[in-house]
């Protein structure tokens, strides 16, 4: 491993690319947990000079982006891996080498994050963006690697927490970062990350409905969340409302935007999910009546939209992208 790669992740905001570094090893700003945003380019770049990190939720599907800067003189590409390791486990990589955080592309997770064509001096964000549900609620540390190759260089073994500290200290290419956990919600006994995106060179107004199965029991609470569309939606079933098993949601999508919607259950106490019991999602969007798209087309009352919602559309129609389900048995 090149200590000096030309490639810096800091270890914390005092860390200027000089060896070792100064300040604390293990607060790297570079390592970002943080809601889905529209524009992590710009938005990362602006606040190099800060931590925007929040602090990451048990039981819950949590966001990661990863930057750095190029002190070199020619324009570097690098792969970023992180890594998830309890602190007591923390000096010996064997423990934590496949713990690695992982990325939704496509229909595939792979194990890295490009930041790419990072100009001299330049400040390089990472296209995509990790997502990681915390497995426990020890005290957990993050470990950063910037890459060369899809093959991340980490010793076999640290003899003593000095050489653990003192490779991140003098290796620019590696950052560290203790984790804030809590736990603000009750933890998800059902949750789903379903990706979409809006490949148009225009926002597009897009919604989402969810919808559980009838056997679902009542008290069980659906919730939607996507921060860029700004959807932030629950329902409480009840027994004798069949719409409060139906979530209808949306926003305006950005112009090329690609991300997850989360898509959670939560189950009163004491129950258990019955056989055959369904969480469904559908994806829409909206067109007018003028729009070639609206061929394809349905009126919100057709696609089983509940009426207080169908003032948002007047004569608009909802043409379906793609529905998912998840069936418990």
């Amino acid at each position: 491993m090149d200590f000096l790669d030309d490639f810096l992740v800091r270890d914390s905001l005092s860390d200027d690319g000089t060896r070792p570094s100064q300040g604390l090893p293990y607060a790297s700003p570079d390592m970002i947990c943080y809601r889905q945003i529209t524009d992590p380019q710009n938005f990362f770049k602006s606040n190099y000079t800060q931590d925007p990190n929040i602090a990451v939720e048990i039981g819950q599907p949590n966001f990661f982006y990863v930057r750095g800067k190029n002190l070199g003189t020619n324009t570097l590409s690098r792969y970023m891996f992180v890594f998830w390791s309890t602190a007591s486990l923390l000096m010996d990589p064997s423990k934590w080498i496949n713990n690695k955080m992982k990325v939704l592309k496509g229909t595939q997770w792979v194990e890295y994050v490009e930041v790419l064509d990072v100009p001299p001096g330049g400040i390089g964000v990472g296209n995509d963006y990790f997502t990681w549900q915390p497995p426990t609620q020890e005290h957990t540390c993050l470990v950063g690697v910037a890459s060369r190759t899809t093959i991340p260089e980490v010793p076999d073994h640290f003899d003593s927490n000095y050489t653990f500290v003192d490779w991140v200290r003098n290796t620019r290419s590696v950052c560290w970062r203790n984790l804030t956990l809590v736990n603000q919600y009750p933890d998800p006994q059902y949750v789903t990350l379903y990706q979409f995106g809006n490949l148009d060179n225009n926002n597009v107004p897009m919604f989402f409905k969810v919808q559980a199965s009838d056997n679902i029991p009542a008290g069980t609470t659906i919730a939607a969340t996507c921060d860029p569309l700004g959807i932030h939606a629950q329902t409480i079933i009840k027994a004798d409302d069949p719409n409060s098993r139906k979530i209808f949601t949306g926003g305006d999508c950005p112009a090329k935007f690609k991300g997850t919607i989360t898509v959670a259950a939560y189950l009163p106490k004491g129950a258990t999910w019955p056989p055959n019991g369904q969480i469904s999602t559908w994806a829409y969007i909206s067109a007018q009546l003028n729009e070639p798209i609206a061929v394809y087309g349905a009126h919100p009352v057709r696609l089983g939209i509940p009426k207080e919602h169908l003032k948002d559309w007047g004569d608009g129609l909802l043409t379906e992208l793609g529905n998912c389900s998840f069936r418990f048995i």
